[in-house]
């Protein structure tokens, strides 16, 4: 007979031999069951989903955010999500007088006024408390700092802090730092610093809203040698980063060493009105006051801010990394519109080649993708673009794709767009689940998904598989396109993945008809074993004398030294409890007579009966009928 069987990615078998019986099967007394020891790995039990993706991986090991919707952590920022949340404020008093540049009415367009007032931001205490003592920065120094500097470095170490890194662990180690950053709307300012802060010393000027100094910070503070570099490509920038810090993870850096780490960080802040103005004069924000992602009143983007940091490493096979990872980053890529219809028009073949790029990398078949992440700014002509790219790319499908847009949520956070999406796809994928988008009830008139298996999601849709592929794309106003993959298993939710240690059968065991059978107890300390009576053709037997406490406790083996037992599958079992066993699993289960039930004496003398069959073992025993045995164990 030839049999052979070739495991794929993740793959459990199970299978059934039929075999012919023993000679004499009377000697088969017992099938030992012995479960994994810590050390051997169990079973990953998953509903069916998307398998393993056989290219390069990067693990994603942490991550942390800080968001609108009073947002500090991961957890906050998926039940903001799960929970519908519209984050979106009107502008802080605190941030500048809106009433001073806001001019109210559709049409307002005015120079030097904003016709709208509202955003995603993030609360005051968020961008303003600031640890400085804790990064070594001086009081002058940290007074002078922008908020995207300060944010940044504290969810940078929260999210380094997270991986398991201490100031101790971090000291000279080469993680590379990553920034998409467009830099603060101070930087108008910037010749009025020293009439502000007086008290600020001159080279801190530059240093104080510089993006370069943003990505120095950390590694000046806890002197990371890693490669250090931001990028400024508007929407797209915090994906652009991700795509450079996982290239580099697969491409030697000059000679044969690898950057292994890598942090990412996306930041944008909404410190003053200059950008809402410019952009309300080239008409690009909404009217409204909100992304309206997918949705018929779309008519522009709301702008939004926030930081978010997540630390990758290079998977190299280790087991504990795999063990400790949130998800694994399969795919990233970058690509430019070239010459389109204009500079920041949306180029939907661009789109298109930027999403096939990440996904050859990552080796995985796009009509697999169970989640789409969009960059949905909320634009009458963006979103219809962008969702007849990913149609071309991924239509042909046996499974609808669920659609979401954390623009309708958080708003649009330009340089920090990239991370709050890829961020926001590792948690659908940890939850098995894509949460509503905002703000949605009638689709777009310009979407056209005709033969195209898709929902666009106005409630927490499951994914049904416990293994998703989720990705996401940003598209930079200037045509610079970047795309991120990932894939994981739920952690949490009616989908997690469980590890079952799975029992393992250990060879027939052959033993002889009457195979002695011992007990040993607390009567003596559990310091000897006792053969029992019988067994050849019947059942053991043996008695024993309740001590003082009228209670007593026991297992039964197979061997004088005790090692394979026969023990209950509950600690202080009684009769009723099934007998398990011989095995080595014995260690704290044992069979309790407790006299006190019975309402004995002390000294009282218990018959116990032992019966081993073909088909299963049972135990029972009862008060003898004299008072005492003089053969019975005695308890000391």
């Amino acid at each position: 007979m030839d049999y052979s069987y070739q495991a794929k990615g993740r793959s459990f078998a199970l299978q059934t031999w039929m075999m012919a019986s023993l000679a004499n099967s009377q000697i088969l007394k017992a099938i030992s069951v012995k479960l994994p020891t810590p050390d051997e790995q169990g079973l990953v039990v998953v509903n069916p989903g998307p398998e393993v993706p056989e290219g390069p991986k990067a693990s994603v090991m942490s991550l942390t955010t800080r968001m609108p919707g009073t947002v500090w952590n991961k957890n906050q920022y998926w039940l903001m999500f799960a929970s519908g949340t519209d984050a979106d404020t009107k502008h802080p008093f605190m941030r500048w007088d809106a009433d001073l540049y806001y001019l109210e009415g559709t049409d307002s367009n005015a120079t030097g006024k904003s016709y709208t007032c509202h955003g995603g931001f993030v609360d005051q205490e968020q961008i303003t408390q600031f640890d400085n003592v804790f990064f070594g920065i001086g009081d002058n120094e940290a007074k002078s700092m922008v908020p995207g500097q300060t944010m940044s470095m504290e969810v940078g170490y929260a999210t380094l802090h997270s991986a398991g890194f201490t100031r101790a662990t971090l000291r000279g180690r080469r993680i590379g730092l990553w920034y998409g950053d467009v830099g603060p709307d101070w930087g108008s300012f910037q010749t009025e610093w020293g009439r502000f802060f007086d008290d600020v010393t001159p080279d801190t000027y530059a240093t104080s809203m510089s993006s370069a100094a943003t990505s120095a910070r950390l590694a000046h503070v806890f002197d990371l040698k890693g490669p250090i570099s931001s990028y400024d490509t508007a929407c797209s920038a915090s994906l652009v980063a991700m795509n450079a810090a996982h290239y580099l993870m697969f491409k030697p850096d000059g000679g044969d060493k690898l950057d292994n780490e890598a942090l990412v960080t996306g930041v944008n802040t909404l410190l003053g009105p200059g950008s809402f103005i410019g952009n309300c004069m080239a008409t690009m924000l909404s009217h409204q006051g909100r992304s309206f992602t997918f949705n018929r009143s779309a008519d522009g983007y709301q702008r939004g801010e926030g930081c978010g940091s997540i630390f990758l490493k290079l998977f190299q096979g280790d087991k504990a990394d795999e063990e400790r990872r949130v998800c694994s980053l399969i795919g990233t890529s970058t690509n430019q519109d070239g010459r389109s219809a204009s500079l920041t028009a949306p180029n939907g073949p661009a789109q298109q080649a930027v999403i096939r790029k990440s996904m050859a990398f990552a080796g995985i078949n796009p009509n697999t993708v169970s989640i789409a992440e969009c960059h949905g700014t909320g634009t009458a002509l963006g979103d219809p673009i962008e969702v007849g790219a990913l149609m071309a790319v991924m239509a042909k499908r046996e499974f609808p794709i669920l659609k979401t847009s954390a623009k309708s949520n958080i708003s649009h956070l330009e340089a920090g767009a990239g991370i709050a999406g890829l961020t926001k796809c590792i948690q659908m994928i940890n939850m098995a689940t894509a949460p509503p988008n905002c703000h949605f009830n009638v689709i777009n008139a310009h979407l056209t998904v005709e033969g195209y298996p898709v929902y666009f999601d106005t409630e927490d849709i499951s994914t049904d598989f416990s293994s998703s592929y989720c990705g996401v794309s940003s598209f930079g106003f200037g045509g610079t396109n970047s795309r991120a993959d990932v894939y994981g298993y739920a952690s949490k939710g009616h989908r997690a993945a469980i590890r079952v240690e799975l029992p393992k059968l250990s060879p027939p065991r052959l033993l002889p008809i009457g195979q002695p059978v011992y007990i040993r107890g607390t009567w003596d300390q559990w310091s000897n074993s006792e053969r029992m009576e019988g067994g050849q053709t019947g059942p053991y037997t043996c008695s024993v004398e309740l001590g003082n406490s009228r209670v007593e406790r026991f297992q039964l083996s197979c061997d004088a030294n005790g090692a394979e037992t026969f023990h209950p599958l509950l600690p202080e079992a009684d009769q009723h409890c099934q007998v398990v066993g011989p095995d080595w699993e014995g260690k704290g289960l044992h069979f309790c007579i407790d006299g006190r039930k019975d309402g004995v004496p002390a000294g009282t003398v218990y018959d116990i009966e032992f019966v081993w069959e073909e088909d299963r073992k049972r135990i029972s025993w009862k008060p003898a009928e004299g008072v005492r045995d003089e053969e019975a164990p005695k308890a000391i």
